[in-house]
């Protein structure tokens, strides 16, 4: 009998806290199927080499992990003890990364949280969903639609990678079929602070980034410009890194309609403080909360939701 250890980078989590990969393992004969925590604990030098490679919010070594008076501003910030809670361990982790301060991720849906009542007020839902990768939260929302969604008017889903934009173009068709009364829309744009032109990497994947160095220029819009007639009331965020300048690009939206916003805080360290106070500078009446779905605090989000 031989234990052969596989890893899968952020595999979607079910309901019950295992991915389905594992779920499809079990289920295929595997008896003993061994989790992303289960490895660390069992071979704890995995967690040095993430941290080494410096991506995301581990970039640039623990010396760009924290701020400390910019954390106390955060932390103020938050509306519930679970938000601040977590906040605390996210620093203790950063602070002495080790299995014994690992995170784990909460299980539930990205973007869409059952604790959070992000829906308090909606009729009917008009999402931007900035970074929509291949479909994935667009078919979310669809099957959200009659459950805890009271109405759904449109989404637009704004994903500037080619083959990104394909596979999510398809996934609007489906959506679209499923739900024939709601606009499910594709756009191969980018977001940004302002309409133009910038360098992108397109990798195909979910870490496709406007970049520097991109070999591939693409057009980027700013929200306020695009859907300042279409009153979006709930913007998705996840851009590699282009959330800050995204959000002063939709600056009159959220101080004139404070639309729910679901914005992620893992690419760059400072993410972490300078988009929660950002948001707070545009949007005073936002009440905000944290959570974390994915591993090696990836996936972590913040809320906002107006007090309406």
């Amino acid at each position: 009998t031989m234990t052969v250890y596989l890893s899968v980078a952020q595999p979607p989590q079910g309901a019950t806290g295992r991915s389905a990969i594992e779920a499809q393992l079990a289920a295929a004969g595997f008896t003993r199927v061994v989790g992303f925590e289960a490895a660390l604990r069992a071979f704890p030098a995995i967690l040095d080499g993430l941290l080494e490679l410096g991506l995301l919010w581990m970039r640039g070594g623990p010396g760009h992990w924290l701020d400390y008076p910019m954390l106390r501003q955060v932390e103020a910030l938050l509306s519930d003890c679970q938000s601040t809670g977590l906040l605390e361990r996210v620093v203790r982790f950063r602070e002495r990364p080790r299995v014994s301060s690992y995170i784990s991720p909460d299980g539930r849906q990205a973007y869409f949280p059952d604790d959070i009542d992000l829906f308090r007020g909606i009729d009917a839902l008009r999402m931007a969903d900035c970074g929509g990768y291949d479909g994935d939260t667009l078919l979310q929302v669809a099957r959200l639609a009659g459950n805890r969604l009271p109405g759904l008017e449109y989404v637009i889903s704004f994903e500037p990678d080619p083959e990104n934009y394909r596979r999510l173009a398809q996934a609007a068709g489906e959506a679209r079929e499923r739900w024939p009364r709601a606009r499910f829309i594709a756009s191969p744009l980018g977001v940004w602070s302002e309409t133009t032109l910038l360098n992108f990497d397109a990798a195909g994947s979910s870490s496709s980034a406007l970049s520097g160095q991109g070999a591939t220029r693409v057009p980027v819009v700013a929200l306020d410009a695009m859907l300042g007639g279409a009153r979006p009331n709930y913007i998705k965020m996840d851009i590699e890194g282009a959330e800050g300048e995204a959000l002063h690009g939709a600056r009159r939206l959220i101080a004139g309609q404070a639309p729910v916003l679901a914005i992620c805080l893992y690419h760059r360290p400072h993410d972490l403080w300078e988009i929660p106070l950002l948001v707070r500078r545009l949007q005073p009446a936002y009440r905000f909360y944290l959570r974390t779905h994915g591993h090696m605090c990836l996936d972590t989000v913040l809320y906002c939701v107006p007090e309406r």
